[in-house]
């Protein structure tokens, strides 16, 4: 059909180029498709090397995080979908782009709007993320650590929340560290 055609197409543009205008339109067009319902996000989540591509131009452009925040976007929409089996959130996992959104949290710490995708896609793929990856990356005090830099900022607030709800509804110790860390009164005071 026509999406897969032109996914076809942004995904080969997106592998055969390095400058960063251009792949910044790709991306873009990717969150465009992503964003036109159930029937574009199964060609997405279905197309053989998406995932992999998109999570691998995460660690090709550090500095941008409005690229950076696309890809978050893009992430989010095809793991947010209900229908979508744990399988994509575990290769999302695999492939280190849980650990890199981790990694420019801190690194884009001023930029609210980043903040905002990045948890949103955290949020997404809790649910099928490797625990023992969960465990090793410092998740929930990076979520944190954020959070109580933007005190005052209800959206980062509340995207930050329910990164850490996911993160508490994956497993019990999660909950453990969260409220051992502080978190209940993070949230509960913002």
């Amino acid at each position: 059909d026509q999406t897969g055609d032109l996914v076809d197409l942004v995904v080969n543009v997106m592998t055969g180029i390095d400058e960063e205008e251009f792949f910044e339109v790709a991306i873009n067009f990717l969150f465009d498709i992503s964003r036109q319902g159930y029937k574009s996000i199964l060609v997405l989540a279905e197309h053989e090397s998406l995932i992999e591509i998109v999570v691998g131009n995460m660690f090709k452009y550090p500095e941008s995080s409005s690229i950076q925040g696309t890809i978050c976007n893009v992430i989010s929409n095809i793991a947010s979908n209900s229908a979508m089996d744990n399988g994509i959130r575990a290769e999302i996992c695999s492939l280190g782009g849980v650990n890199q959104m981790l990694l420019y949290l801190e690194n884009f710490l001023d930029d609210r709007l980043f903040i905002g995708r990045a948890f949103a896609s955290l949020s997404a793929i809790m649910s099928g993320a490797d625990v023992q990856v969960l465990h090793g990356n410092g998740a929930i005090s990076c979520i944190m650590s954020v959070m109580s830099s933007h005190t005052d900022d209800v959206y980062v607030q509340i995207k930050g929340t329910a990164a850490l709800w996911y993160l508490a509804a994956r497993e019990d110790n999660f909950k453990h560290k969260i409220v051992q860390n502080g978190g209940a009164k993070l949230i509960t005071n913002s």
